[in-house]
């Protein structure tokens, strides 16, 4: 039998603390699902995390463009995907309840804006 993963989803903004946003990460019923994507070349790995969190008029979290963030599953004792959130984009889903579809690449991002000699 194959044990189920113990994630863990941390989430850095830039200049502040990181943040435990594990119990929003969401696996189904959402309009997107998550996904990391393998890609061998200078593109970079890409993910998606989908987060919902029910609120009363103020938000719990923000996550803002180039955050950090690192999905680990410490069942497996694995960082399954570490890298800078590109493209956050927040989705009122009710009155009450907001979803964050936050699409990631993999650090070689840094990579991209270096002038090499």
């Amino acid at each position: 039998m194959v044990p189920y993963p113990g994630l863990q989803l941390a989430v850095t903004p830039p200049g502040e603390a990181q943040a435990d946003l594990t119990r929003y990460l969401t696996y189904t019923g959402t309009t997107q699902e998550m996904q990391i994507t393998q890609n061998f070349g200078r593109q970079g790995d890409t993910a998606v995390f989908t987060l919902q969190a029910e609120h009363d008029g103020t938000l719990p979290f923000t996550v803002p463009s180039l955050s950090q963030v690192v999905l680990h599953d410490s069942t497996a004792g694995q960082t399954l995907f570490g890298g800078v959130v590109t493209n956050p984009a927040q989705l009122p889903r009710g009155p009450n309840l907001a979803e964050w579809d936050l699409k990631c690449t993999d650090y070689t991002i840094y990579a991209d804006a270096a002038v090499v000699r």
